[in-house]
């Protein structure tokens, strides 16, 4: 079971009962000088404790909803503190996703062009400067992307965002394929509103499907001291890396 949740968090022994396997959650400005904290943002206690249970990881970056309409100035902003929230939160690995948030219905700043993949740049309009300016601060984390279907669709085409998370609120009932996850039924569990996800068709490595670094038994001394040369270790594909692995 995949679920996301926010300010309210389910007990441990209840995500585990429930077959959780991973959990989305915030970073951002909640908390930080100047900026209200309502105890939205992953604590490195909780990050330390999921990993523990085995639960992996998904980050997604949201303070303001419409934050991507401030363009470029906010992406620079934004890009930097979750590259220090990851470092601080040890998460600071590569292939660690931030799914940075474009949480409202979003319009079409480019209404004469055709919606084609062309055009999806200008269609964007600020958001596709926000993440320009995410991009150029060279964050240690892959640059995806939560919205509704236009927001992940043309943030997919104009090749803004390497995954795409995709909302069934500003939808319409069209779910994009390429959208690794997808974010649907609002249930409350364990006293705190959650929403449950399922995996898009598009494969790859949605939360959940990464099964971690695997943690070789070290062998006795007479066997290591009698070994010809090393094996190497299984690697993960890329696509496998999207989560913060479990270790």
């Amino acid at each position: 079971m995949l679920i996301d949740y926010s300010v309210l968090r389910p007990p441990m022994p209840l995500l585990k009962a429930a077959g959780v396997t991973a959990v989305g959650r915030y970073i951002g400005w909640d908390g930080e000088p100047g900026f209200q904290d309502i105890h939205k943002n992953l604590t490195l206690a909780e990050k330390n404790a999921l990993l523990a249970a085995g639960i992996q990881i998904w980050l997604s970056f949201e303070y303001a909803a419409d934050a991507a309409l401030s363009g470029a100035p906010q992406g620079t902003k934004d890009a930097a503190l979750a590259s220090r929230q990851l470092h601080d939160l040890g998460m600071a690995a590569p292939g660690t996703a931030v799914y940075y948030a474009v949480d409202f219905d979003l319009g079409d700043y480019a209404p004469a062009l055709p919606a084609t993949a062309a055009n999806a740049r200008a269609k964007l309009g600020p958001v596709a400067a926000y993440f320009d300016a995410i991009h150029a601060t060279h964050p240690n984390h892959e640059v995806d992307g939560y919205g509704g279907y236009w927001a992940i669709s043309r943030l997919l085409d104009a090749g803004l965002i390497k995954r795409g998370w995709q909302a069934i609120a500003w939808s319409g009932g069209k779910w994009d394929p390429r959208a690794v996850l997808r974010q649907e039924l609002t249930q409350v569990f364990g006293g705190a509103d959650v929403n449950l996800h399922t995996m898009g068709p598009a494969g790859g490595a949605p939360p959940g499907a990464h099964p971690g670094v695997r943690r070789r038994r070290r062998e006795p001394a007479h066997r290591r001291s009698c070994r010809l040369r090393p094996v190497p270790e299984t690697r993960d594909p890329p696509a496998a890396r999207a989560l913060h692995p479990v270790r």
